[in-house]
């Protein structure tokens, strides 16, 4: 595994990432959670959301020209669903 330094994430962002995983949270049921974690993420995972945008920035000062997956080591490193996959861990969806 790559040890990559953690740069932080803007405050508004590690924000709103929190007000996105509240959401998550609130559905009653495992399902119900998986189900908005994946709803919630694709709508919210686009070049136009600031937020995210924040996040790729801060996943590119990570990788510092490597680009690949910090888990892995074979895939391009702005990507993090094969890590924790929406699909067994929406707790964590927006962490």
């Amino acid at each position: 595994m790559i040890h990559l330094p953690d740069p932080g994430l803007d405050p508004d962002a590690a924000k709103r990432l929190g007000e996105y995983q509240k959401h998550v949270d609130a559905a009653p049921s495992y399902a119900g959670r998986v189900g908005r974690a994946k709803e919630f993420f694709s709508r919210r995972n686009t070049r136009s959301n600031p937020t995210f945008r924040m996040v790729r920035q801060s996943l590119t000062r990570m990788c510092s020209g490597a680009q690949r997956c910090v888990y892995c080591e074979d895939s391009v490193g702005d990507e993090v669903e094969h890590i924790q996959p929406k699909d067994l861990y929406p707790c964590l969806v927006f962490v």
